[in-house]
């Protein structure tokens, strides 16, 4: 009984979706944020296999979400003057720069972009030096 309270205490495993059956655990985590994620369709519950019983939840796949993502659209290399102004904090601080993946993914499924023009501009800055204007120059700063 004290091994059930502690474990309840602890959280619910959360299991990577590349564990399989080897039932690697990233973290534990609360039945509440478990089951928010549950919802959103970001992780499945998984059951152990004779008993029934609940073991905790796993991360579903993220090539799944990488479908779902819109593609950005397509801007110009050279960076604007508005562009300079969002990087100075003119235009406020970004609401999704800190998120975790999980939170975007959430946003996303909700059919908002993961991030906001904020983060997106800050990105687009932060690389430049190592971007031209080719087509398909910014694979150069992240390779698929």
């Amino acid at each position: 009984m004290a091994q059930h309270r502690r474990s309840q205490k602890q959280g619910m495993p959360l299991f990577s979706a590349e564990s399989g059956t080897s039932g690697r655990i990233i973290r534990r985590v609360s039945m509440e944020d478990a089951e928010r994620y549950e919802k959103a369709g970001v992780w499945e519950r998984r059951y152990d296999g004779n008993s029934g019983e609940l073991l905790g939840f796993q991360m579903v796949a993220c090539y799944i979400y990488d479908q779902k993502v819109p593609a950005s659209k397509p801007s110009p290399a050279a960076i604007s003057a508005s562009e300079m102004e969002v990087f100075a904090g003119v235009a406020g601080r970004s609401r999704t720069a800190r998120l975790s993946e999980l939170d975007k993914l959430q946003r996303i499924h909700d059919g908002l972009p993961s991030e906001d023009h904020i983060e997106r501009t800050m990105c687009k800055v932060f690389v430049f030096p190592h971007v031209g204007a080719a087509k398909g120059d910014i694979l150069r700063a992240w390779p698929k």
